[in-house]
């Protein structure tokens, strides 16, 4: 009673919440639940915390969201979030973010309704940043030969679900790391999920070596946060840039003269209306400013 300046209590506790079902259909009684597509919509539509409503949730991509992360790490460890917040001064966004971060997503909203997006290994780019787009001498490219920041290793704590007891994951494993990004976990409470994102985290100071920043037009709305992206390189020379002002079936008339090398080949890099990003081998013609593709787009042109 002495050493202890303030009542604290200590225990674990499970929460027991309506699980969704799919819709806006939940479960009649409420039930134990660690997964992010239960604790999410639950932590948005309390009075208290996010206080929306359903049409501004869109819980089926929420729920498809935490099967995809269940089946891209292949497990069920990866959705789960095991944290209570005893703190009322969080808004609603922090909290929110604390939760997804421990599940390797991000929260945005799109047209109003909350989603998630989920970090992950993509095929293909949303939206391609050019000449057309991006905003005249806005463009810094940064290129480090070595880590980007002073870190060069990854100290990762959790919470180990054994004992309660603070684990700490060393990254590279045999802690040679002479100054180690030290990190906090909160949510996380197994190995698994532990792990993972010691490796994600030590992989970016690994191999993360160049950053891009630009001001784009209005059509980098259409990017969400952990969306891949194209962006050509506007700060070197050689590159040609522009719109596509027509075509005739293979033919493409450009906003640009191009000085093409006979003994060189090139790739055109589209942009489609479906937002997706598509390389096409071309050849030259006797006019500047015309190339001919080398097979047929997948969509028509947006000219």
């Amino acid at each position: 009673a002495l050493e202890v300046k303030e009542r604290k209590l200590n225990m674990l506790a499970y929460r027991k919440i309506p699980l969704h079902v799919s819709g806006t259909t939940f479960s009649g009684t409420k039930q134990t639940t660690k997964n992010i597509k239960d604790i999410i919509p639950h932590i948005a539509m309390d009075s208290k915390i996010g206080n929306l409503p359903v049409s501004q949730i869109d819980l089926d991509q929420i729920h498809s969201t935490a099967d995809e992360i269940d089946t891209y790490f292949g497990n069920t460890y990866c959705s789960e979030f095991s944290y209570t917040f005893d703190s009322d001064n969080l808004s609603f966004e922090e909290i929110i973010s604390t939760v997804t971060n421990s599940v390797f997503c991000t929260a945005y909203r799109r047209g109003s309704k909350l989603k998630l997006s989920f970090e992950k290994e993509q095929d293909t780019s949303t939206i391609l940043f050019n000449h057309r787009n991006k905003i005249p001498n806005t463009e810094i490219r940064t290129v480090s030969f070595g880590n980007f920041s002073d870190n060069d290793g990854i100290e990762f704590e959790y919470v180990s679900p054994q004992d309660d007891a603070v684990v700490t994951i060393y990254r590279p494993e045999d802690q040679s790391a002479v100054n180690p990004k030290k990190i906090e976990s909160v949510g996380i409470r197994n190995a698994t999920q532990a792990a993972i994102q010691a490796d994600r985290l030590y992989n970016k100071i690994r191999y993360q070596n160049q950053t891009i920043e630009f001001d784009s037009t209005s059509e980098g709305n259409v990017a969400v946060r952990n969306d891949r992206i194209l962006v050509t390189d506007g700060t070197r020379s050689g590159s040609f840039e522009g719109e596509v002002i027509a075509q005739n079936v293979l033919e493409l008339t450009l906003s640009q003269d191009l000085d093409l090398s006979d003994s060189k080949t090139y790739t055109i890099f589209l942009q489609m209306y479906d937002g997706r990003t598509e390389s096409i081998p071309i050849t030259k013609t006797s006019t500047p400013n015309k190339i001919l593709l080398n097979q047929v787009p997948s969509l028509p042109l947006v000219i």
